[in-house]
């Protein structure tokens, strides 16, 4: 088969563009599905295991059929790099879907990712197996071993941070629960970041433009996803520190015994991290509060405070300076539902 080089190259920049264009635009709302899907809302809704498989499935399907129907290029590398493609989605079609817990999709989202999923199966299997040059020990190259490694890397933490989901709670249980153990120690959104890890190192392991931007395409959609996620908790959960977080690397709010607690249950607003936050994979470290203990409470200006002197230090460093105006708004209005509550 000729490589298609012209659809391979407008794809992928495709690929680039849609994936900022939607980074915006989570910015300011959730993509609903998931604990985003108003499961009340008037059209037709898809099971939760029918949708995974349904749109997962074609990025298997695709590659394999043209694997199996046309003549691809010799090369020990890029028959590895397919067939790590191809497990991937092998586990969300045939394991994960089977497994899942989550709520119900909208038609609409569904069919949204079949479409995306054919058009990447497409780009990703015919560059891999008709378009890429690689030379005879590309398989034995750094880049391919190094990326590799970040394959499976991030793949485990996926599917062991998809278990941990999945057995949050009991049988009967509704309320939510911040996740525990593993890579959730560290991170909040732990599935999330495996699965970005996951497809950086295709990119590496490729070193191709086309796995590039659907790397690119993944940070855009799910790393927004896994920071609202965060903000849910500072959110719900009482007595969660209100720091910016800075995406995905930082420790999840621990549940605070309240039982000392004199006023009401002020939900301070989180402040939202700059654009760049969210492309970025690193991030200022800081301890959340240990499980099971209070906040400490200070007297500012005849008010109480959320945080403590040292916690409001902390927090004014992280934002920089131009985000003080956010933090001063959020402290004020933390103050003024505690004074309502009084």
């Amino acid at each position: 088969m000729i490589c298609q080089e012209n659809t391979i190259h407008y794809g992928s920049w495709a690929f680039v563009v849609g994936g900022l264009l939607y980074l915006l635009r989570q910015m300011t709302t959730h993509t609903p599905y998931g604990r985003y899907v108003d499961t009340k809302s008037p059209g037709i809704m898809v099971p939760a295991s029918a949708g995974w498989f349904i749109q997962e499935f074609p990025s298997f399907l695709v590659p394999v059929l043209l694997f199996l129907t046309t003549e691809s290029l010799p090369g020990i590398g890029r028959h590895l790099l397919l067939w790590t493609f191809c497990l991937h989605y092998f586990q969300r079609t045939f394991v994960y879907s089977l497994l899942t817990k989550g709520r119900p999709s909208p038609l609409h989202i569904v069919v949204s990712a079949v479409i995306f999923c054919c058009v990447n199966g497409f780009l990703q299997g015919h560059y891999m197996l008709h378009c890429t040059q690689y030379h005879t020990e590309w398989h034995r190259d750094t880049r391919f071993i190094t990326g590799v490694l970040m394959f499976f890397s991030g793949m485990a933490i996926n599917i062991h941070s998809d278990y941990i989901l999945r057995n949050l709670r009991k049988p009967g249980e509704v309320s939510y629960k911040i996740p525990r153990g593993g890579m959730f120690e560290l991170v909040s959104g732990a599935n999330f970041f495996g699965e970005i890890i996951e497809w950086c190192g295709y990119a590496v392991a490729s070193w191709s433009f086309p796995a590039f931007s659907f790397a690119l395409f993944t940070i855009c959609s799910i790393g927004p996803r896994a920071y609202h996620h965060h903000s849910t908790f500072a959110l719900d959960l009482p007595f969660c520190a209100h720091r910016t977080l800075h995406r995905l690397l930082q420790e999840p709010c621990a549940k605070m015994d309240t039982s000392k607690r004199t006023t009401g249950n002020p939900k301070p607003v989180l402040p939202k991290p700059a654009l760049v936050s969210h492309l970025l994979l690193v991030s200022i470290h800081q301890k959340w509060p240990k499980e099971g203990t209070v906040v400490n409470w200070r007297q500012g200006h005849g008010r109480p405070r959320l945080i403590d002197a040292r916690g409001e230090r902390r927090l004014a460093r992280v934002v920089r300076s131009n985000r003080r105006a956010t933090v001063a708004q959020t402290a004020q209005e933390v103050n003024a539902g505690s004074d309502r509550k009084v």
